[in-house]
C-alpha cells in the first residue's frame, strides 16, 4: 500500500538504454500524475511530532481515481525513526512522488482518506470498468504466449485450469501482465 515512483536517474537510464527519450521521467511523470489525486495528511489526527511536510508535487496529482494519502495511524516507533535517520545525516524531503527517493519522509499509502480502506489498481480502475459491456474479464486465466502474424500481435494463448485457448485481438493486444509476467510473455518473443 506504500505508493512511490521511480527516481528521475531510473528513468533517465532508460530512456539511455532503448534510446527514446519518451522513457524520460517528465514523459511518464505527467501519466503518474493523471492517474493519482494526492490529498494532504489530516495532522489534527496523527502525533504532533507525525506531521509531513508539505509536498508540492501533490498538487499536480489532483483528479486520478487513485487516492494517495497518509494515514491517520502512526506508529509510535515511527516517529522515534524519522528522527533517528535525521539524526544520521539524511536530510528530509517532502515525499517520494516527485522522483527523488534521496532522504527522509513519511509515507504515502494508496488509501482513502476517508475511509482508510486500502485502494488499488482494482478498486480505481478496474471495478469502474466492469460496468462497460466491451470489457470481458477471465478468472483464474493465465496468458502464455503472445500470437503474431508477422511483427503485430494479433492475440494471446491462454490457460485456464489446464485448459487451453486463444483470445483474438479485434485492434490492438495490450500487455499488462504485472512485474513478473510481462518481461516471461516478452522473453517469448
Amino acid at each position: 500500500m506504500i505508493y512511490q515512483r521511480g527516481t528521475k536517474g531510473s528513468y533517465k537510464r532508460w530512456a539511455e538504454e532503448v534510446g527514446d527519450a519518451g522513457y524520460e521521467w517528465e514523459e511518464f511523470r505527467k501519466y503518474f500524475d493523471r492517474g493519482t489525486r494526492f490529498h494532504k495528511a489530516e495532522n489534527g489526527k496523527r502525533f504532533a511530532n507525525a506531521t509531513p511536510e508539505y509536498d508540492p508535487a501533490g498538487e499536480r496529482a489532483t483528479s486520478g481515481p487513485l487516492s494517495l494519502t497518509y494515514t491517520n495511524f502512526v506508529l509510535p516507533l515511527t516517529t522515534w525513526l524519522m528522527k533517528a535517520v535525521i539524526a544520521m545525516g539524511m536530510k528530509p524531503i517532502p515525499g517520494w512522488i516527485d522522483g527523488d527517493l534521496i532522504g527522509s519522509s513519511w509515507m504515502v499509502w494508496t488509501t482513502d482518506p476517508k475511509t482508510q480502506v486500502r485502494e488499488s489498481s482494482e478498486t480505481a480502475y478496474l471495478r469502474p470498468a466492469l460496468q462497460r459491456p466491451n470489457l470481458f474479464v477471465y478468472t483464474s486465466t493465465m496468458a502464455t504466449k503472445i500470437l503474431f502474424e508477422g511483427n503485430e500481435a494479433v492475440g494471446v494463448l491462454c490457460n485456464t485450469h489446464s485448459k487451453e485457448f486463444k483470445l483474438a485481438a479485434g485492434k490492438e493486444v495490450i500487455l499488462s501482465a504485472g512485474a513478473f509476467q510481462s518481461p516471461q510473455l516478452l522473453g517469448e518473443l
